[in-house]
């Protein structure tokens, strides 16, 4: 049940971003070869959902960094609208992924990618791999960086201001558990019931990287022009970690 889970998570959010083009030099810190502008353009489909707009014409170049026995391919912003900083942000995170999510005395190896998701001003950059530790078991490890295309300011998609309401999307059964296994969804919807609004809340308000160097204890970006958020709650062991929940925003303005 675990893995089968950890696979549809890894599915969910590698499908939900753009697709990702080209491919960099491994390198201890950032660094490229020949790099080519990409444009991305997609439409994807979510496990069990129907399809959905992910379209990003942001040009970039792809980059690489490797850390340990992973290595990250990513993307670096290189469109001409761009603010400096939205790369800038990124590295942050990214560092910050490193010290505390990520060390090299993890024993993980693998690969891990970034997508952009991209609504109107907003980039959404997913970061996801699935990785494999020293007893040879698949484990996902993701992070984003939702930010400002032109102003580069980091973008806060409101899971925390609406920590609340969001939980009483999720316990109640209104937020949608992208899982295609409907047995292990239903489970997912009881644990997450059983943990109840208070926990859920409290995991929630610690969503997303902030102006803190902190590691956050889950993650959320846009979906559908910002009309849904789609956010990764932590769950048992035995549920794969962690469920990946699909949350509109009109359940957040309540």
């Amino acid at each position: 049940m675990k893995k089968r889970m950890v696979a549809a998570a890894f599915g969910a959010m590698i499908c939900a971003a753009a697709a990702l083009s080209g491919c960099g030099t491994s390198a201890e810190e950032p660094s490229g070869s020949a790099p080519t502008e990409n444009v991305v353009v997609s439409t994807v489909s979510l496990p069990g959902e129907a399809e959905v707009s992910a379209i990003s014409t942001v040009e970039t170049t792809t980059q690489t960094r490797k850390q340990g026995d992973v290595t990250i391919s990513y993307e670096e912003v290189t469109d001409e609208t761009a603010n400096p900083k939205v790369n800038q942000l990124f590295t942050r995170d990214t560092s910050l992924f490193l010290k505390y999510g990520l060390t090299e005395e993890s024993g993980l190896s693998g690969e891990m990618q970034t997508k952009i998701v991209q609504s109107g001003e907003i980039l959404c950059m997913v970061t996801a791999g699935m990785l494999t530790n020293s007893q040879g078991e698949k484990e996902l490890l993701a992070y984003t960086t939702n930010v400002n295309l032109t102003g580069g300011e980091r973008i806060s998609t409101g899971i925390r201001e609406n920590a609340e309401q969001a939980a009483e999307a999720i316990v109640t059964g209104k937020a949608t558990v992208l899982e295609t296994d409907e047995g292990i969804r239903i489970e997912v919807e009881a644990y997450l019931k059983q943990l109840g609004k208070k926990k859920v809340a409290a995991l929630l308000k610690q969503c997303d990287f902030t102006e803190e160097e902190t590691l956050p204890k889950c993650f959320s970006y846009f979906l559908n022009g910002e009309e849904e958020l789609a956010v990764y709650v932590p769950v048992s062991e035995e549920l794969g970690h962690y469920a990946i929940v699909l949350i509109a925003q009109s359940d957040l303005e309540k």
